[in-house]
């Protein structure tokens, strides 16, 4: 996916119900994330195979990837990691699903916010 760095692209926030401009800045492929550099000088790191986004070319046309899970019982068992993870460590439902893609279980990813949280990097 390194091959998306550089590309202009729209990222779809759900909770203000529009796309915001950007460019693909940086991949980190251990963890499958992109760091989007947005118009507006903010920067997010996401995974793009879990994000509603399109990209735009040079000529301003648009073409738009929707993420969907790829079935129920994937989608399912996403939810339940994340319930796990609330439950164990307090997290919001937002911030434990963020941990979670980032580190794949939620062994990992509970010791890792725990971490952060209580400033033992």
């Amino acid at each position: 996916m390194a091959h998306l760095v550089g590309k202009r692209i729209e990222v779809y926030w759900d909770g203000d119900a529009r796309f915001y401009k950007g460019r693909v800045a940086r991949y980190a492929p251990r963890t499958g994330r992109h760091e989007v550099a947005y118009d507006d000088d903010e920067t997010e790191w996401l995974r793009l195979d879990r994000a509603r986004h399109r990209f735009v070319d040079g000529g301003g046309s648009r073409y738009t990837i929707e993420w969907e899970w790829a079935d129920e019982k994937a989608q399912g068992a996403h939810a339940a990691a994340v319930a796990q993870l609330v439950a164990a460590v307090g997290a919001t439902p937002q911030v434990a699903s963020t941990y979670l893609d980032a580190h794949g279980s939620p062994e990992a990813a509970a010791e890792r916010y725990l971490r952060d949280r209580d400033g033992d990097r």
